[in-house]
């Protein structure tokens, strides 16, 4: 289930409908079945009318930073000139060594069988997941929440994020520049992947 909140419901705004076809798009790609659940039956039509309407192809590039956006702990929408991929101090120091930031299937060197159904797949992530290099706003924390999620193998509590924290390492690019690699892909949730 994927939630997403409008900046000014029941109203949608542009950007947003583009979020959502991308989103959908990306599923449709990887065979997924999506619906869209919505109380509002009008929003719904816009919604089910613009996906129809827009049959976006890959890489899904947004056409505004918005599209890709998330929100910080006050709901407000948050974009940066650069993204980032946070990982674990021990994969870190491997990036380091190898000159090479890989995705899980390449770095753990399994199949994305095997990582699917592994415990570090705390957020359980769809199985294609395992084959990108996934992208986060540089100004969030949500990369090094991931990171120490990996590390344990489970979501780390509350208690535990402020007080037991683990941080993470993070290697940034500019996001004009990343959208534009070989490889980019835009799967209305993450910033941006990179099949490596």
């Amino acid at each position: 289930i994927y939630y997403l909140a409008l900046i000014d419901y029941p109203n949608i705004q542009e950007w947003e409908l583009e979020k959502i076809a991308k989103f959908i798009a990306y599923e449709k790609l990887h065979k997924r079945q999506t619906s869209i659940e919505c109380a509002d039956s009008c929003l719904k039509k816009e919604i089910l009318d613009y996906i129809c309407q827009h049959p976006f192809l890959p890489p899904f590039t947004p056409t505004d930073k918005r599209v890709a956006s998330t929100y910080d702990l006050h709901k407000r929408l948050v974009t940066s000139d650069y993204c980032s991929h946070t990982t674990t101090i021990d994969a870190a120091i491997s990036i380091f060594k190898t000159g090479q930031l890989l995705s899980a299937v390449k770095a753990f060197r399994r199949d994305a069988e095997e990582l699917v159904l592994d415990s570090r797949n705390a957020a359980s992530d769809p199985i294609d997941y395992f084959d990108y290099v996934m992208l986060g706003w540089s100004n969030t924390s949500s990369g090094y929440r991931l990171a120490m999620e990996r590390l344990l193998g489970r979501a780390p509590s509350e208690k535990e994020l402020q007080d037991k924290f683990i941080p993470g390492v993070s290697f940034h690019f500019i996001y004009t520049d990343l959208i534009k690699v070989t490889g980019y892909i835009f799967d209305g949730y993450h910033v941006a992947k990179i099949k490596d």
